[in-house]
């Protein structure tokens, strides 16, 4: 039992790691729908969904997957936040954590400004990423407002610490 509470899983830093793992993810669905669009052109609908109709029938279901893409993200970012918000509960600490989860939440608040910068940017360089991103429009709101979001689950991880927080 000891040994695992000495794990210290649910920590703040678990509320860094996660964004920027969903950072990434992110532009891995953006990537994987350019590519659909792609591939979805009429030009191609001719030369491989049209020519039967196991071909439509393809290109129907993986529309389908395609167009679930945006949900599949923001069940993503809530569940892996409320993972980490459940860790922390768990997560034996001192009550100077909160000076910790302070100092943390100026640090997310550096990085990630630029993030959201790097993803409105990278958004606004072609028509293509554009369409894309059309299709995401939940995810695209939560990266556009990155900062807000991930500080306010920083406080929100801070608030379940200090809660919790015992001198044994």
């Amino acid at each position: 039992m000891k040994k695992l509470l000495r794990n210290k899983k649910g920590s703040p830093l678990d509320n860094l790691v996660v964004a920027m793992e969903l950072f990434a993810f992110a532009f891995v669905l953006l990537f994987l729908l350019l590519s659909w669009n792609k591939l979805t052109t009429p030009e191609v609908d001719e030369a491989i969904w049209d020519k039967t109709t196991e071909g439509g029938n393809i290109k129907q279901d993986a529309q389908r997957a395609y167009d679930q893409f945006d949900n599949i993200f923001v069940m993503a970012y809530i569940g892996l936040h409320l993972g980490v918000l459940v860790m922390a509960y768990f997560l034996r600490n001192h009550p100077v954590i909160l000076v910790v989860v302070f100092l943390i939440t100026l640090v997310a608040a550096v990085v990630f400004a630029p993030l959201s910068n790097v993803w409105q940017e990278t958004i606004e360089d072609t028509d293509d990423l554009r369409t894309a991103v059309s299709a995401l429009p939940k995810t695209h709101f939560i990266l556009s407002n990155y900062p807000k979001f991930e500080i306010i689950w920083l406080i929100l991880t801070g608030i379940v610490m200090a809660g919790v927080a015992r001198i044994d």
